[in-house]
């Protein structure tokens, strides 16, 4: 609860700088009308945000413990902090429900992949239901296990498949969520934190002793080490100004 209010702080503090900016006249007022509206209603719509900040700090570190080398983190600790992700997600897709002016498109807004007004666009309406669907497969690979339990094949390559639920959780953030499309600074520090995750994963897909699968842990690590570059790359070019993606409606 307290690093929720400590997020809800910071992001009360984006949208001062938010309307600052658009006042100004340095941001599109079109793609951010509907955040001054929920900014100036009441607090859910902050309070949606903290948590999903909250929820993509904490799936950040429960991707990273179990790839981390040496000594593994204890295993009770990754289940907490991946349960706690999903309820912190959880109520980042109900609480703007809680709104006086809930959020346009009622339910299927929130809760059904490309269930978004026509008026939101192709693109909007993808990089939402990425969202979506990083939630409802949050729910398949995590706590699942409390019902299958880890010596489960299945489970354990259900459960690697997380990193791809947090990859679209990411671009998620990246391309819908607001305080990353005003905040400049803020949008590199997202896209430069995802290079530790590529390249740990790359050390852990390198072939090792083992011969067995020894071409598809390379071509995995070959993909997460391009896609530490890409990733890079795209952080320069945000940060210099030479990509500046916000919403293409």
């Amino acid at each position: 609860m307290a690093v929720v209010l400590v997020a809800a702080a910071i992001t009360w503090g984006l949208d001062v700088a938010l309307t600052h900016r658009v006042n100004a006249g340095t941001d599109n007022a079109v793609r951010l009308s509907a955040v001054l509206t929920y900014v100036g209603i009441d607090g859910s719509y902050t309070l949606a945000r903290a948590f999903g900040l909250t929820a993509l700090v904490l799936s950040y570190l429960a991707v990273v413990m179990p790839l981390l080398p040496g000594r593994p983190l204890p295993a009770s600790l990754h289940r907490q902090t991946g349960i706690v992700t999903l309820a912190l997600v959880a109520g980042h897709v109900f609480i703007p429900y809680s709104s006086s002016l809930p959020p346009y498109g009622g339910w299927r807004t929130g809760f059904v992949p490309w269930g978004q007004p026509v008026s939101w666009g192709i693109h909007a309406a993808t990089w939402e239901s990425f969202g979506i669907i990083s939630f409802y497969l949050l729910i398949v690979t995590g706590p699942t296990y409390y019902l299958l339990g880890r010596r489960r094949a299945g489970w354990t390559i259900l459960h690697r498949s997380a990193v791809l639920v947090y990859a679209l959780s990411i671009v998620h953030a990246f391309l819908l969520g607001s305080d990353f499309l005003v905040a400049g600074p803020v949008r590199v520090i997202l896209l430069l934190a995802q290079v530790p995750v590529l390249g740990l994963l790359a050390y852990r897909l390198a072939p090792g002793a083992e011969p067995a699968r020894r071409g598809l842990r390379w071509a995995g690590a070959a993909t997460a080490a391009a896609g530490s570059a890409l990733v890079v790359g795209l952080g320069v070019l945000v940060a210099t100004g030479g990509y500046a993606a916000g919403m293409r409606i």
